[in-house]
C-alpha cells in the first residue's frame, strides 16, 4: 500500500518515552518558566513557548495516543496560565501534537534540522489554530495583522529555543 506506515517504522518502533512522569515534570517546569521568566526575554512582544517545545519533543518520541494526551495537558496548562482564552490553546496544542506525532512516523526526526523545522512549522500552525479559535470567541479581527507578526516571531523564537536545547542536550549528554 502506498500510504502504509509499516515500511517507515518497525512494528512497535514508536513507543512512549521512558517515563511520562519525567516529561510531565519538564512540562511543569516549562510552565513555571513561561509564567515567570520568559517575559523578561521578549523581543517586541514575542516569546518562545517552552510549553509547546516540551509537547513537541514528547510528541516526536511518543505514539499518537500519548501525544494527544500530552498535547491536551500542555494546552490546558497554557490556557490556565493565560486565563482568558477559553480552550483555544488546548485545541491548538492538541491538534499540533497529533500532527507532529503523525509526521514523526514518516520523517527522520533524529536530524536536528528536521526537528527544528517541524517545531517552527508546527508553532506557526498552532498560532493559526489559536487565532482561529479565539476569533470565533469574538476577539477583534482587526488585530490579526499585529498577531501575524507576533506569531511568526514567536515561531522563529521557539525554533531557536529548540535549537539551543537540542545543542545543550548533545553537548552535555556525556
Amino acid at each position: 500500500m502506498l500510504w502504509s506506515y509499516r515500511s517507515s517504522a518497525a512494528l512497535g518502533g514508536v513507543t512512549v518515552p521512558a517515563d511520562w512522569r519525567k516529561a510531565l515534570a519538564w512540562l511543569l517546569l516549562a510552565g513555571f518558566l513561561q509564567a515567570t521568566v520568559l517575559h523578561f526575554v521578549a523581543i517586541r512582544g514575542a516569546v518562545p513557548s517552552l510549553i509547546f517545545l516540551v509537547v513537541a519533543t514528547y510528541a516526536v518520541r511518543a505514539g499518537v495516543p500519548a501525544a494527544i494526551l500530552f498535547g491536551i495537558a500542555g494546552g490546558v496548562l497554557e490556557d490556565a496560565l493565560a486565563g482568558n482564552t477559553g480552550a483555544a490553546w488546548t485545541v491548538a496544542t492538541t491538534i499540533d501534537a497529533l500532527a507532529i506525532a503523525l509526521a514523526s512516523r514518516i520523517l527522520f526526526t533524529d536530524s536536528l534540522s528536521i526537528f527544528v523545522s517541524i517545531v517552527v512549522v508546527a508553532a506557526l500552525v498552532r498560532e493559526a489554530l489559536y487565532w482561529s479559535a479565539i476569533s470565533l470567541q469574538g476577539f477583534p479581527v482587526g488585530l490579526g495583522a499585529h498577531y501575524v507578526k507576533l506569531a511568526v516571531a514567536s515561531a522563529l523564537y521557539t525554533g531557536l529555543a529548540a535549537l539551543a536545547v537540542a545543542w545543550a542536550r548533545w553537548r552535555f549528554k556525556s
